[in-house]
């Protein structure tokens, strides 16, 4: 028994060791299925966890897309000759297949491998490698606003891309060049969504459409001659600010120029209310180019929509409660095709509504404002409106057209709690008139309500702005000082006339406002001056002043009798005085034993002292004249020294 069971062991293991072993092809590198350029083939799973091999050998260099095609969730590596990874990945093709790129070189092998995403399913799906963009499934990936070129190297071909937007809005796939181009664009699932083959009378194309954030989308681009190959630029275009998601802010008050490329475009702005109220939006443009204006509400919900029209104002209102946001879309013609001639400038404002919604020619209402100040009332309309301000039925102000359109605009200073009469005339349909607060570089005309300044008040004059009608008040201080360049003068033989030194009372110079008249200002005596105020001054004022004789000199050869201490000082004499006044003193300054001598005839011109020997004296001498009984002095002479020596 144990002799059987040795000899059936025996032939078991010579029977394995001489066996060939089976090795089925794709199931590693060296057993590596050969895969064809643009061929499909048919890839198995059998054994979950498993991949299926394929080498592939490049005829050109270039970037190729190896893809799957099926109902499975895919992966797969690419290596090279040497079987190291290059590159790996799943999704990126049509459904959950995968999608790899890669760039290989003319001549050389490389090795693919394919396996189902989880490692425990099993089954058939179709690999294949092609050319990058061949088709949607190597599509190649398009960046936003980044040009790029697209090559057609045979006849009818088409190159596909792919693009997944990361926020929603209107996207511009265009074409550059000097090639006749068609383009178009899929859904993630292949099914065309637009076309376009020329734009505006232009060969290149330039599809428009909405996309979706994060959803897939394809674009196809090839020339429109079925026999025609080239090279031309492809860009894909968002315009930041064309949706609800990236909108630009407006605030009341505001004007915000709209730059729109092109008419498809629409632009859209956010606005939230400040507080509660009747909000006017409206849009200027030029008289040719079609446009209209409509409100989305806060979740991006057309709410209103303008009709599209060529005027110069677009007009349309929406309550907003405080805190509440709408976004509004500015479009050329609704968005609609047009003539991309006809585009022209677009300026969207929106102001609170605060005087008047569609105002009729010739109505007539009341304004009043708690604050006062500068205000500015302005109208939008589709029309050509003018506007009067009255107060006390005195007409204050008229308004009519700005000069940039036809709408008229006034600034006016206003007075709390005041009520003007406010009419507006003119040809329109829609007219809103508005009242904000603003502010004028005031442009002062001519004083009115004057009242001179005097000695004893103060005085005042206003002043109105040309523009607002603004009146300011200018206070005048009042005089507080009124005298001459001096109290006394010497003779000269000529009318003497000094000026006048008037300051107010708070500091300043007025000297120039006013005029004077002079009596007795040639002899010798007293003068004076008649002073009259002028300008924003009122008030006559006498100044006297005096007209003194010439001065004489002291000559400084003295003689002198040292026998008797005598000294003889002598002077100059001055025509036209009565006499001299004479002065000696033992200081310098004529305290120390002082003694004057006065004399009386004009003609006497010295004076004999008697003095102490070796002491020194000090003498000095002045003219007068008498008038009336009055004398006048000249300025002192200059004092000389003398000692008489032992």
């Amino acid at each position: 028994m144990k002799k059987a069971f040795a000899l059936i062991i025996a032939f078991v293991l010579a029977f394995s060791i001489s066996a060939p072993k089976t090795v089925f092809a794709g199931t590693s590198f060296s057993t590596a299925t050969t895969i064809s350029l643009n061929t499909d083939t048919s890839c198995t799973i059998s054994t979950a966890g498993t991949k299926q091999y394929y080498k592939f050998t490049a005829s050109a260099t270039g970037k190729y897309a190896f893809y799957s095609k099926g109902n499975y969730k895919t992966y797969a590596y690419i290596y090279d000759s040497s079987y190291n990874k290059l590159y790996q990945g799943y999704a990126h093709g049509m459904g959950e297949n995968f999608k790899l790129f890669a760039t290989f070189t003319a001549g050389k092998t490389y090795y693919l491998s394919a396996s189902m995403f989880y490692s425990n399913q099993t089954g058939t799906f179709t690999v294949r490698i092609e050319k990058e963009c061949y088709s949607l499934n190597s599509a190649g990936f398009l960046d936003a606003n980044t040009k790029s070129t697209c090559s057609i190297s045979f006849s009818g071909a088409s190159m596909y891309y792919e693009f997944t937007p990361t926020i929603t809005g209107t996207y511009f796939f265009r074409s550059y060049g000097r090639y006749n181009t068609y383009a178009t664009i899929y859904d993630e699932n292949g099914r065309a969504l637009s076309y376009n083959d020329d734009y505006y009378n232009d060969i290149n194309f330039n599809v428009v459409y909405e996309l979706q954030a994060n959803v897939r989308y394809f674009f196809s681009a090839k020339m429109s001659g079925y026999y025609s190959t080239g090279s031309f630029d492809i860009k894909l275009e968002y315009y930041s600010g064309s949706s609800v998601y990236d909108a630009s802010t407006i605030s009341a008050g505001m004007r915000k120029d709209c730059s729109i490329p092109y008419p498809e475009l629409e632009m859209v702005y956010s606005f939230t209310a400040s507080e509660s109220s009747l909000y006017v939006f409206y849009l200027l443009g030029e008289n040719n180019s079609d446009r209209s204006i409509r409100i989305l509400d806060s979740e991006g919900n057309s709410a209103y929509e303008s009709e599209r029209y060529s005027g110069e104002s677009i007009t349309c209102d929406y309550y907003l409660k405080a805190g509440e946001t709408c976004f509004v879309g500015v479009s050329y013609n609704g968005g609609y095709s047009y003539d991309v001639s006809h585009i022209g400038s677009l300026t969207l404002g929106v102001e609170k509504c605060t005087l008047g919604v569609d105002f009729l020619s010739g109505e007539t209402m009341t304004i009043s404002t708690s604050e006062k100040g500068v205000y500015e009332i302005f109208s939008i309309s589709d029309g050509d409106p003018a506007a009067k301000i009255y107060y006390n039925n005195d007409l204050l102000a008229t308004g009519s057209n700005t000069g940039d359109s036809k709408d008229f605009k006034i600034k006016r200073y206003l007075k709390g709690d005041t009520s003007y009469t406010f009419i507006v005339t003119g040809s329109f349909s829609d007219c809103y008139v508005f009242l904000k607060k603003s502010k004028c570089t005031h442009s002062y005309a001519s004083k009115n309500k004057t009242k001179k300044a005097t000695k004893s008040t103060d005085g005042y004059y206003y002043q109105p702005c040309k523009t607002c009608g603004y009146e300011k008040k200018t206070t005048v201080p009042k005089i507080k000082k009124v005298a001459l360049s001096a109290k006394s003068f010497t003779y000269t033989g000529k009318a003497i006339k000094p000026k006048a030194v008037i300051m107010d009372s708070a500091g300043k110079d007025i000297s120039k406002n006013c005029t004077i008249k002079y009596s007795n200002n040639k002899k010798i005596g007293t003068a004076t001056a008649t002073i009259k105020m002028n300008g924003d001054y009122s008030g006559t004022y006498n100044v006297s002043f005096k007209i003194n004789p010439k001065p004489t000199s002291i000559k400084t050869s003295i003689s002198s009798n040292k026998k008797k201490n005598l000294i003889y000082p002598k002077w100059e004499k001055i025509s036209g005085v009565t006499g001299y006044e004479f002065c000696i003193a033992e200081d310098k300054n004529f305290k120390k034993n002082c003694k004057t001598v006065n004399i009386n005839k004009q003609s006497v011109t010295s004076v004999t002292v008697k003095v102490k020997k070796n002491t020194t004296y000090y003498m000095k001498v002045r003219t007068y004249k008498k008038v009336g009984k009055t004398k006048y002095y000249s300025e002192w002479s200059k004092k000389v020294s003398c000692k008489l020596k032992k």
